[in-house]
């Protein structure tokens, strides 16, 4: 958790030593809001998180915050996720399908980023 200024202007972020400024309708600046919300609630924002990428990506996401929360109990994926190669990522069965729930697996990140070159037949 990062620190708490007790005297700052009403426009900036309240973190210690930050000078940006609020969010829209938020206490804190994006980053400082983003950092807060994976600490006090990070399966919500996990799912937050793999929701927003897909409709980036364009793909369909039809997954409830209840199937993600099984999805992530029966996996531990919120406790292996991670960047390093030997961490957990979500992948989809069928890359022509979106995110639901019998489409959903896990991989470690070095396994996901060779399926998606082509070269491991999963």
């Amino acid at each position: 958790m990062f620190k708490i200024a007790k005297h700052k202007s009403k426009a900036l972020c309240p973190a210690y030593r930050c000078g940006n400024k609020r969010g829209t309708k938020k206490r804190f600046c994006p980053r400082h809001h983003h950092m807060r919300q994976a600490e006090t609630n990070p399966l919500g924002y996990t799912y937050s998180l793999l929701k927003t990428n897909a409709k980036r990506r364009g793909k369909v996401f039809t997954l409830t915050l209840e199937q993600f929360r099984q999805f992530c109990t029966e996996t531990d994926y919120l406790v292996l996720k991670g960047k390093q190669g030997s961490n957990l990522s979500i992948d989809r069965k069928d890359n022509s399908k979106g995110y639901e729930v019998g489409n959903l697996q896990v991989l470690t990140l070095s396994a996901n980023s060779r399926k998606g070159c082509g070269y491991c037949p999963f």
